[in-house]
């Protein structure tokens, strides 16, 4: 948690003398305006009302998220603001403004700036065009959150813990897992897959065999249980992954639900890399891959971090599924 966070709960908790219940209470409104948010984000979805409906009962959000004044909530609120000041172009300092306190409040948001900063290399480069100040600006911007960075002790993480008490703050937790890659194409081919069911469908009557055999490989190699410190299921967390615990609660069933998660994830992902050069934007196919070698990479990123993604995941689903009624109506016309 950065400092942000605990500015913000510190000053509601002050002027209500820290009363539960109405911390609480503005959880709640923190998360109907994020809900807004998040509508006028997917507002061009031909789905959007179904795809806020899956967001609102997502387990993640719902339970673990949407009750408690929580870091997730209060950090995405600034995450999407600022990718709709990133969508729409108006302003690149207040881009960075807003995704400078999303990194001081939860320090896993810094994969979006970093695959905007990268989106608009990608675009000087092979446009042939000058975004000096786009790279400029929200660099800018994040000067604002110095002092900040000076008073916390050169850190963006709380500094209430004495050193190295927990493994996930030091260099160690760095490690690649493929437990946690799979754990990452789970969650993805979870919530992709109602918005394209379609074409899951008849992907799973017809399946691409090398990757139906590179799922099931997968899920034997490393199957993603207990991602979550990797504890046993009765020692795991109160804040622990859902997912965990179901994959615990189903026993032997795991063994066919956890293949098929993951073909619907390595799926879409190369449906993914098929269509994404004709959305005229490689932001979303970053912010994915930065995200799968977070998770890859840092084992200790909760399951609920995903709530990032979702969204992404939903206006690329539409997007393909768009462009390819374009592509059968060009083929037949």
């Amino acid at each position: 948690m950065g400092p942000i966070y605990f500015i913000v709960y510190g000053i509601i908790g002050k002027i209500f003398r820290f009363f539960h219940l109405l911390d609480e209470k503005h959880s709640s409104y923190f998360f109907f305006f994020l809900l807004l948010l998040i509508s006028r984000y997917i507002s061009a979805c031909r789905y959007r009302n179904f795809l806020i409906f899956l967001f609102i009962i997502n387990p993640y959000f719902l339970v673990m998220t949407g009750p408690f004044l929580y870091t997730d909530v209060l950090g995405l609120l600034f995450v999407y603001l600022g990718l709709l000041s990133y969508r729409d172009g108006k302003s690149q300092f207040l881009t960075g403004l807003f995704w400078g306190v999303a990194i001081c409040t939860r320090q896993l948001f810094v994969i979006v700036p970093l695959a905007a900063m990268i989106h608009n290399l990608y675009r000087s480069f092979f446009e042939d065009k000058l975004y000096f100040i786009d790279l400029i600006a929200p660099l800018i911007a994040f000067l604002f959150f110095l002092p900040l960075y000076v008073l916390w002790d050169y850190n963006v993480n709380s500094g209430a813990f004495a050193e190295n008490s927990f493994q996930e703050n030091t260099l160690e937790a760095f490690s690649f897992s493929l437990k946690t890659f799979n754990y990452s194409l789970i969650l993805i081919g979870l919530f992709a897959a109602p918005v394209l069911f379609k074409d899951f469908i008849i992907a799973y009557s017809n399946p691409k065999i090398p990757i139906l055999l590179l799922a099931i490989l997968l899920s034997i190699l490393a199957f993603p249980v207990n991602v979550n410190r990797d504890m046993q299921y009765g020692n795991l967390p109160a804040t622990a992954g859902l997912l965990d615990i179901f994959f615990n609660k189903i026993g032997i069933f795991k063994y066919l639900v956890v293949p098929s998660l993951l073909h619907w994830g390595l799926s879409f992902m190369v449906e993914l890399f098929r269509y994404s050069w004709r959305f005229k934007s490689f932001f979303f196919l970053l912010l994915i891959l930065l995200f799968l070698l977070l998770e890859s990479f840092y084992s200790y990123c909760w399951d609920k971090h995903f709530l990032i993604i979702i969204p992404v995941v939903f206006v690329i689903s539409d997007r393909i599924t768009k462009q390819k009624e374009e592509d059968f109506v060009k083929q037949f016309s």
